[in-house]
């Protein structure tokens, strides 16, 4: 990360960016300091150690089989970054995959064979700009149900 901004003021605090030139803003008593993040899509800043402010979430529920549909589009120039998922299916067979198709990166699978749900909800998987995450499920005639827990962040 590299340091920008005034730093002879003290009640000014310096604004780190990350690589990809995204504002990080740095909250500091002197001796500890906080990280943030604003999510493009809500315009609120998060404490990095926040579990659930500052994420949007969206759920979505399928009958039947779905193929490389689209889940979640962020707005012109942004990118997702992912950070949970919970998929739970009453199939004993299948597969529910998200997946960032463009870029070809996999985001999550679930194999319905043996485990009818699954979660994590510390995760970090970003996108590229404008891409667009999909789902794709082979649970047939079986329902599924997808959470997605997400940011929309600016480039």
């Amino acid at each position: 990360m590299v340091c920008s901004g005034a730093d002879s003021n003290e009640d000014v605090h310096s604004i780190l960016v990350d690589s990809s030139g995204r504002p990080y803003v740095v909250l500091s008593d002197g001796t500890n300091n906080l990280s943030t993040v604003k999510d493009e899509l809500t315009g609120r800043t998060s404490i990095l150690t926040s579990r659930g402010h500052g994420k949007n979430t969206i759920t979505v529920e399928y009958a039947a089989s779905t193929v490389a549909t689209a889940l979640i589009t962020p707005g012109g120039g942004n990118h997702l970054d992912i950070c949970g998922v919970y998929t739970s299916t009453a199939s004993n067979a299948g597969i529910l995959s998200l997946d960032f198709a463009t870029a070809g990166l996999k985001v999550w699978r679930h194999y319905c064979t043996k485990y009818n749900s699954a979660t994590l909800s510390d995760m970090h998987i970003e996108g590229v700009a404008d891409e667009v995450l999909t789902v794709t499920t082979t649970q047939g005639a079986e329902d599924a149900f997808i959470l997605v827990n997400y940011r929309e962040l600016a480039p």
